[in-house]
């Protein structure tokens, strides 16, 4: 029998829990192979936390806001970085730029 989670949602939520759970920074690293339009990523984000979020998203919403007017249009070899830094926040970079 396989330990890997499988590619259901609830599969992916086990391995995102494996992930997390250890103390410590965190870092999730995405180098896009094409150009992504914003309001694809805006798009995006908004769905991605609408169906996902474990609070209610409104009580997320000033910060999902915040990471929405951050976003770029995205281009091929762009990077997006997001640093989880515990009892602090998550740092975003935009191609190596701090947000």
């Amino acid at each position: 029998m396989s330990t890997q989670p499988s590619a259901t949602s609830s599969g992916v939520r086990a391995l995102l829990a494996r992930i997390v759970a250890p103390p410590g920074t965190k870092r999730l690293g995405l180098r896009f192979v094409r150009n992504v339009g914003r309001g694809d990523i805006v798009d995006a984000w908004q769905k991605g936390f609408r169906d996902n979020a474990v609070v209610p998203v409104a009580q997320l919403q000033r910060r999902i806001d915040q990471l929405d007017a951050w976003m770029p249009a995205f281009k091929d070899g762009d990077t997006l970085v997001f640093t989880y830094l515990p009892g602090t926040a998550v740092a975003v970079e935009i191609d190596g730029v701090r947000k």
